[in-house]
């Protein structure tokens, strides 16, 4: 809605413009010569500039793409390493509880034979 209400500011202001500017201007470029009112030259000078201001802000807004691309590729690289060692953290997770386990296996043997005497310690071993 700001932008229609400035656009016909804007418009009324370049019509009031160029109902006061009705003198013709001759351009001469070599050989060639036009003659325009003075309000086309004013509208030719304007657009002119808004079309330069558009190639200044493609340059701009291409060079953000591209780093916003880079960083969004940059992302999914370090979710995929986070996801790795995520895993890998899991699997070490697995793998001490196992050895704690055995660790308890053997603490647990160690003090169950201690009451034993040497033959049924080697009865046990040879399972007789």
């Amino acid at each position: 809605m700001l932008t229609l209400i400035l656009a016909v500011i804007l418009g009324a202001g370049f019509a009031f413009l160029a109902t006061q500017n009705t003198a013709l201007i001759t351009l001469h470029a070599g050989i060639y010569t036009w003659t325009f009112p003075l309000y086309l030259i004013a509208l030719g000078s304007l657009m002119a500039g808004v079309l330069a201001a558009w190639v200044f802000n493609l340059g701009g807004w291409l060079s953000s793409t591209a780093m916003i691309s880079d960083k969004d590729r940059q992302i999914r690289d370090d979710e995929k390493t986070i996801s790795n060692l995520q895993k890998e953290i899991h699997d070490l997770e697995e793998e001490n509880e196992k050895l704690r386990m055995e660790a308890r296996e053997k603490t647990h043997e160690a003090t169950h034979h201690q009451g034993e005497s040497l033959g049924d310690r080697l009865r046990h071993r040879l399972s007789f």
